[in-house]
Parts: C-alpha cells; sequence; structure tokens
C-alpha cells in the first residue's frame, strides 16, 4: 500500500466521522423533540382524563361529549408521531411531523375562534357537546394548544431545515475534497 492510499483511507474516514457526529447530534435533537411531543399529548389528555374520571361518579347515565373523543385522538396523534420520530429519526421525519403540527395546530385555531368569538349557541359548541359554563375555558384551551402546536411545528421545521442544510454542506465538502486529491 502506499502512502497515498493511506492518505485516501483516513481522509475518507475522517469525513465519515464528521458526518455520523453530526448525524447524531441531530438524532439526539430529534429524539428530545419526540419526548416534547409525549409531554404535549399528556398535557393535551389531562381535562379529557379528569372529565372522565368525573363522569364515572356521576349517578345519572349521560354520554360522553365528543370533545372528550377528540382530545384524546389529539394526544394519540401526538403519540404516533412521536414514536415515528423516535424510530425514523432524520431530517425528513422530522418535517413531516412539523406539518403534522401545524396542521393540528390550524385545528385548534378554527376550534378557538369559534368558541371564543361566537355565542354559546353556535355549530362550534354544539358540535364538541360544550356545557355552556365550560366554553370560555375550552376556547382558552385551544389557544394555549395552538401556541404550543405552532411552537412544536416552528422548531421542528426549522431544525429539519438546518440538518437538510448541513447534510447537503458536509457531502458538498466532502465530494470537492475528493475531487481535488
Amino acid at each position: 500500500m502506499t502512502d497515498f492510499d493511506l492518505d485516501a483511507i483516513t481522509d475518507e474516514q475522517r469525513w465519515e466521522s464528521r458526518f455520523r457526529k453530526s448525524h447524531d447530534d441531530r438524532v439526539v435533537l430529534a429524539r428530545f423533540l419526540a419526548v416534547c411531543l409525549v409531554v404535549i399529548a399528556v398535557v393535551n389528555v389531562v381535562p379529557a382524563v379528569v372529565y372522565w374520571y368525573r363522569w364515572t361518579a356521576l349517578d345519572q347515565v349521560t354520554p360522553l361529549p365528543r370533545w372528550v373523543y377528540l382530545q384524546i385522538f389529539v394526544a394519540l396523534l401526538h403519540v404516533v408521531y412521536a414514536v415515528f420520530l423516535l424510530q425514523v429519526s432524520d431530517w425528513a421525519s422530522l418535517r413531516a411531523v412539523s406539518f403534522a403540527m401545524l396542521a393540528i395546530a390550524m385545528a385548534f385555531g378554527l376550534l378557538s375562534v369559534g368558541l371564543i368569538f361566537g355565542d354559546g349557541g353556535d355549530f362550534v359548541p354544539q358540535f364538541l357537546g360544550l356545557e355552556a359554563a365550560m366554553i370560555r375555558r375550552a376556547g382558552l384551551w385551544c389557544v394555549a394548544m395552538l401556541c404550543v402546536a405552532t411552537l412544536a411545528s416552528y422548531l421542528g421545521g426549522r431544525e429539519s431545515a438546518r440538518w437538510q442544510r448541513a447534510e447537503k454542506l458536509l457531502f458538498g465538502m466532502r465530494n470537492q475534497s475528493q475531487e481535488m486529491s
């Protein structure tokens, strides 16, 4: 083996080491965002669980309101996307999760507008099965979850763009150094 071959191997190994370190740091960050999604899911499901617990203590049998099922569904969506992000930690999956969080934020935004700016007899409170005393609190809850989902979407999208750009730069620099040697 010549010295040129050893230099090429060490140069290739150096680029592989740089890429692996950059990739591992981004994977840790993606997994942290996945854990944050699970925390958001738990926070999102708390009102539904509290209401469900109080509902079981009632003597009269009434069906659960639709909002309880919808909140549990949204919490499960957060968990599903967190598991997806844990299993497939790359910039494309991070971007997909970011778009999903943006869609969830949009849904919370639409609900908050319908709850805050409407009166108690509008379509949104009736559809959700909200009692008149809960409409204002539900509107504020939707605004809070809108902000949290928007923040999660923004952070995921920003990190996805940075991750993609870093990969392109590393690959471009590696290819350029290989062409020079």
